[in-house]
């Protein structure tokens, strides 16, 4: 019995010390993200005026739809079975992803092949009623091939738990696309120049996986098992991947057609906030997942889930109150006035950094445990619900629209999950959680719109507004953190054991 609790000991210590490196290096490389996300989108959004920033988002907004078709399960078939495999020898990853990678590649290039077409066509210009935007959409086609592939090979080092080797890549491809789209746009290439910058940092940041994976990648070999039996797993988690994906765009891409591509641009600069903010928190969900799929004892499952949700809850909830109250703040000062019509929809859409990390945890255990088809079709259906929720309320409300049916079908989306997960497997959340994270926020509620009405900020990017800025988010913080200190939340302690796990 001694040595089956010791053992029991060092493997939940090993899970712990995974999870903790892995989020380290997966928030390292979030950081990287989110800040050179954050300064490209300022700096393209005031190098180009706000009719290019809204065709040049449009752009991007429909390579990232058009992508959510091109997967449907094939990344997270391969990271599935590299995590959930002993064998991770060069030659064992290779029978696995093989074949895969071939199919994948083949869908890639035959989906390129098909933007190729309706951009040179002029089908998507005149439907969107760009002008000139036959070259834009070409190039985005071109975007599109790069941006999946790197994806692909993401999904493999996160299956063989290669954590910092994924942040490193990306962190290369997003300062890399940071100054080159930036550089290209400031010698006068325009929207053209913003586009072409972002495929060279592609086509490096894939070279250079490439060589990171060089012994585990092939296109050659056979299956161990038929196609269908690998891709059964897959397909119903990449429906759901690729609703969320949709849900993510179809905003941006019905906006275009209802309304225009200056609004697309207004819509953009909020969704890319608030996806910015809650995936630097949900970030762990890629950790997670692997750790969820190694786990097969149901009851250490349930704790873990809970565990990682407590910890997540804690950041999630103070950073959606935060982002709500800051919102026209954040805009008029990095953006600039001409963007101020962003501020409501990012107040709308601040949700979203909350769900993104509560949802997200639950469809990863899903998943990790391959219930996969309730999160396929649930994630399917509310996306046809979003479709017409977008037809509607963008006729009635314009693009502010567009966030409140995100937001809706969000809610819609994680109720049918726990509701079906509570009832079919038994999956129950410790709500007492929520009490000390709620509590903290409503009192970093109040601190904050104190501070916004004695230390007023104009709209302009200028160091005396960035220091206010700066301000706002230290009160917001120590508003936060001091009172959740009181109620329980040992931070000095939590600190203490991260270091000791990444470090040991």
């Amino acid at each position: 019995m001694e040595d089956e609790s010791v053992t029991e000991y060092s493997t939940q210590f090993e899970q712990k010390r995974i999870i903790v490196k892995g989020a380290f290096w997966t928030y390292f490389g979030h950081f990287i993200l989110v800040t050179s996300s954050l300064f490209t989108n300022i700096l393209l959004a005031r190098l180009l005026d706000k009719d290019n920033w809204g065709v040049f988002s449009l752009v991007l907004s429909l390579v990232s739809f058009f992508s959510a078709f091109s997967d449907v399960g094939f990344n997270y078939t391969i990271q599935h079975k590299l995590a959930s495999s002993i064998d991770k020898r060069a030659s064992a990853v290779k029978r696995i992803v093989g074949v895969l990678l071939r199919y994948k590649l083949f869908l890639l290039v035959l989906a390129t092949v098909i933007l190729l077409f309706l951009a040179g066509t002029d089908v998507l210009t005149n439907l969107f009623k760009v002008e000139n935007g036959t070259i834009y959409f070409v190039v985005g086609a071109v975007f599109f091939l790069f941006f999946n592939i790197m994806g692909t090979f993401d999904s493999v080092f996160l299956g063989l738990k290669q954590f910092r080797d994924s942040s490193l890549t990306l962190s290369v491809y997003h300062v890399l696309r940071l100054f080159l789209s930036s550089l290209l746009v400031f010698f006068g290439f325009g929207i053209s120049g913003a586009i072409v910058g972002f495929v060279i940092a592609l086509a490096i940041t894939t070279a250079i996986q490439i060589y990171f994976l060089r012994s585990f990648l092939t296109l050659a070999g056979r299956a161990d098992e038929s196609l269908m039996n690998q891709f059964s797993y897959g397909f119903n988690i990449g429906l759901a991947s690729m609703a969320m994906n949709i849900l993510l765009y179809t905003d941006s891409v019905t906006i275009g057609l209802l309304v225009n591509a200056t609004a697309v641009g207004f819509y953009r600069i909020a969704s890319g906030i608030a996806t910015a903010a809650g995936g630097a928190i949900g970030v762990i969900n890629k950790v997670l997942f692997p750790i969820f799929s190694s786990e097969s004892d149901k009851k250490k499952s349930t704790v873990q889930f809970n565990r990682s949700l407590k910890y997540a809850v804690i950041f999630s909830i103070p950073a959606f109150v935060g982002l709500a109250v800051v919102s026209d703040v954040l805009v008029g000062v990095f953006f600039g006035v001409q963007y101020a019509e962003s501020s409501l929809p990012l107040i709308i859409l601040s949700y979203s950094v909350f769900d993104t990390v509560f949802t997200g945890i639950l469809v990863a255990y899903l998943a990790a445990k391959k219930h996969t088809a309730i999160v396929g079709q649930t994630a399917a259906a509310i996306t046809i619900m979003n479709v017409i929720l977008n037809v509607v309320l963008i006729n009635y409300l314009g693009f502010i629209g567009a966030a409140v049916a995100s937001v809706f079908v969000r809610i819609v989306m994680f109720l049918t999950l726990y509701l079906w997960a509570k009832a079919k497997i038994g999956l129950s959340i410790d709500w007492s959680i929520f009490k000390q994270p709620i509590a903290s926020s409503a009192i970093m509620l109040l601190a904050l719109i104190l501070v916004k009405t004695y230390v007023p900020i104009s709209y302009s990017l200028e160091l005396v507004n960035l220091v206010k800025f700066s301000l706002y988010v230290v009160v917001g913080i120590i508003s936060y953190f001091g009172p959740a200190y009181v109620f329980g939340f040992n931070i000095f302690g939590f600190g203490k054991k991260a270091y000791e796990l990444l470090f040991s």
